[in-house]
């Protein structure tokens, strides 16, 4: 819940007194893909196995309704966030607007064939699990890109809670 106070909009003052303020209570209805965190924006981006180990092109939503391209580098680690700058909602007062802030979520298959199966065991017995020595994300500086460290994905008031 948000009150906002306009001053001197409210009732007339009592014997020709001046009018007091109009308060008003605004609640911000839940979204079915945003959430809003201040003032920005964020938004789960669900990526295959395929997009998360290889990268690509993905299509985010946009508050205007619309979807914008994405190129992600790879490989693209779950729980990565990545932050478009100026892209949220306009802020209070007209001071420029928010972030949208993007989570990067894989989303697995619920059930596998057994040729998905063997495939996955084959991957499996074919790679080794090292530390990375630099960044994937490929950006840079001048990037519209920004990327957060992987605690700010795990505290509360990044996933919205």
């Amino acid at each position: 819940l948000m009150e906002l106070r306009v001053a001197g909009a409210g009732h007339a003052g009592s014997r020709g007194g001046k009018s007091g303020h109009l308060f008003v209570t605004v609640k911000v209805s839940k979204h079915d893909v945003f959430r809003r965190v201040e003032d920005d924006v964020h938004v789960d981006l669900k990526l295959s196995l395929k997009q998360a180990l290889l990268g690509g092109e993905c299509e985010i939503p946009t508050l205007n309704g619309g979807s914008e391209s994405l190129l992600l580098q790879a490989p693209a680690q779950p729980g990565t966030i990545k932050v478009l700058r100026n892209r949220g909602p306009p802020r209070l007062g007209g001071e420029g607007r928010g972030h949208l802030v993007i989570h990067l979520v894989l989303q697995l298959p619920k059930t596998l064939s057994p040729r998905q199966i063997a495939l996955v065991e084959e991957f499996d017995a074919l790679t080794t699990v090292a530390e990375p020595t630099s960044s994937a994300s490929g950006s840079s500086a001048g990037d519209i890109w920004e990327e957060e460290e992987q605690e700010a994905a795990r505290s509360p008031r990044a996933r919205g809670a």
